[in-house]
């Protein structure tokens, strides 16, 4: 039983960093495309009036906006497996309770609550 809440604090402590990164990774990745694209053509208008060291920071503050949204893609995938994991876990527990209550008497039962697992905790 110790094991299996160890297991389910573990994927929910992963989830957590997780959710912590979407978090960071959301106000970058909800621009707006048609900013996006005005930005593609800002830097393109610089770079052939010579001015290229702004048109190379535009560059890079749109290939920051497409690896945060690829990351951000990839981080979300992760997010569900690990819930997937946290239920799979939790039902691990609960089978470990039922294994304890039918096998030893009140006094070595321990603690029989469940885990729970709050994301938005910090």
């Amino acid at each position: 039983m110790t094991d299996a809440r160890s297991d389910f604090t573990k994927a929910c402590d992963r989830l957590r960093y997780i959710k912590n990164w979407l978090d960071v990774l959301k106000p970058i990745v909800t621009v707006s495309l048609t900013l996006i694209i005005v930005l593609i053509g800002i830097a393109l208008l610089l770079g052939l009036l010579g001015l290229w060291f702004l048109a190379i920071i535009l560059w890079i503050l749109i290939l920051i906006y497409i690896v945060s949204y690829f990351v951000y893609l990839g981080l979300g995938r992760a997010a569900l497996s690990l819930a997937q994991a946290l239920d799979a876990d939790l039902q691990t527990f609960e089978a470990a309770v039922r294994k304890v209550l039918a096998n030893c008497p009140e006094s070595c039962q321990g603690d029989l609550s469940p885990p729970t697992c709050d994301v938005s905790y910090p």
